[in-house]
Protein backbone atom coordinates (compact mmCIF):
# COMPACT_ATOMS: atom_id res chain seq x y z
CA UNK A 1 0.00 0.00 0.00
CA UNK A 2 2.89 2.10 0.87
CA UNK A 3 4.12 1.70 -2.70
CA UNK A 4 0.76 2.64 -4.66
CA UNK A 5 0.45 5.55 -2.39
CA UNK A 6 4.03 7.05 -2.80
CA UNK A 7 3.92 5.81 -6.88
CA UNK A 8 0.71 7.38 -7.53
CA UNK A 9 0.22 10.00 -5.05
CA UNK A 10 -2.39 8.23 -2.70
CA UNK A 11 -5.31 5.97 -2.68
CA UNK A 12 -8.55 6.07 -1.50
CA UNK A 13 -9.39 4.52 2.21
CA UNK A 14 -11.76 2.19 0.53
CA UNK A 15 -9.10 0.99 -1.82
CA UNK A 16 -6.68 0.91 0.80
CA UNK A 17 -8.56 -1.35 3.07
CA UNK A 18 -9.40 -3.89 0.17
CA UNK A 19 -5.51 -3.96 -0.18
CA UNK A 20 -4.94 -4.97 3.43
CA UNK A 21 -7.65 -7.56 3.57
CA UNK A 22 -6.96 -9.52 0.02
CA UNK A 23 -3.35 -9.22 1.28
CA UNK A 24 -4.51 -10.83 4.40
CA UNK A 25 -6.28 -13.52 2.42
CA UNK A 26 -4.10 -13.98 -0.52
CA UNK A 27 -0.36 -13.30 1.35
CA UNK A 28 2.70 -16.07 1.69
CA UNK A 29 5.21 -14.59 2.93
CA UNK A 30 7.34 -14.81 5.90
CA UNK A 31 9.62 -11.86 7.00
CA UNK A 32 12.80 -13.95 7.86
CA UNK A 33 16.15 -12.32 8.66
CA UNK A 34 19.40 -13.72 9.99
CA UNK A 35 22.90 -12.13 11.50
CA UNK A 36 25.85 -14.04 10.44
CA UNK A 37 29.33 -13.30 12.18
CA UNK A 38 31.76 -11.76 10.30
CA UNK A 39 34.90 -10.55 12.52
CA UNK A 40 35.09 -12.62 15.17
CA UNK A 41 37.61 -10.38 17.19
CA UNK A 42 35.84 -6.94 16.29
CA UNK A 43 32.70 -8.87 16.98
CA UNK A 44 31.00 -7.62 13.39
CA UNK A 45 28.16 -9.02 11.76
CA UNK A 46 26.56 -8.65 8.06
CA UNK A 47 22.40 -9.19 8.29
CA UNK A 48 20.52 -10.66 6.02
CA UNK A 49 16.84 -10.57 4.65
CA UNK A 50 14.85 -13.01 2.66
CA UNK A 51 13.89 -11.46 -0.60
CA UNK A 52 10.66 -13.27 -2.13
CA UNK A 53 10.53 -11.99 -6.11
CA UNK A 54 8.86 -14.06 -7.75
CA UNK A 55 11.43 -16.81 -8.53
CA UNK A 56 14.14 -14.88 -6.41
CA UNK A 57 13.61 -16.83 -2.91
CA UNK A 58 16.94 -16.18 -1.70
CA UNK A 59 18.90 -13.92 1.30
CA UNK A 60 20.09 -10.53 -0.15
CA UNK A 61 22.17 -8.46 2.33
CA UNK A 62 20.74 -5.71 3.81
CA UNK A 63 23.70 -4.21 6.25
CA UNK A 64 27.54 -5.34 7.29
CA UNK A 65 30.42 -4.57 9.26
CA UNK A 66 27.83 -3.26 12.40
CA UNK A 67 28.02 -4.46 15.32
CA UNK A 68 24.68 -6.52 16.86
CA UNK A 69 23.54 -4.27 18.78
CA UNK A 70 23.65 -1.58 15.48
CA UNK A 71 21.99 -4.05 13.60
CA UNK A 72 18.98 -4.90 16.26
CA UNK A 73 18.36 -1.27 16.35
CA UNK A 74 18.04 -0.80 13.02
CA UNK A 75 16.42 -3.90 11.44
CA UNK A 76 14.61 -5.45 13.79
CA UNK A 77 11.47 -2.43 14.16
CA UNK A 78 10.62 -3.56 10.60
CA UNK A 79 10.06 -7.28 10.99
CA UNK A 80 6.32 -7.40 10.50
CA UNK A 81 5.75 -4.25 8.96
CA UNK A 82 5.41 -3.03 4.88
CA UNK A 83 8.91 -1.93 5.49
CA UNK A 84 10.80 -4.78 6.10
CA UNK A 85 10.04 -5.67 2.21
CA UNK A 86 11.91 -2.33 1.10
CA UNK A 87 15.44 -3.15 2.57
CA UNK A 88 17.93 -3.98 0.41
Amino acid sequence: IKVFQREFGGISPDIADKMRREGDRYQQYTTVMRFTLQDKKKRLFESERMCYLGSIDDWITIGAGQTLQQIAKQYIPTLGTEDFFELY
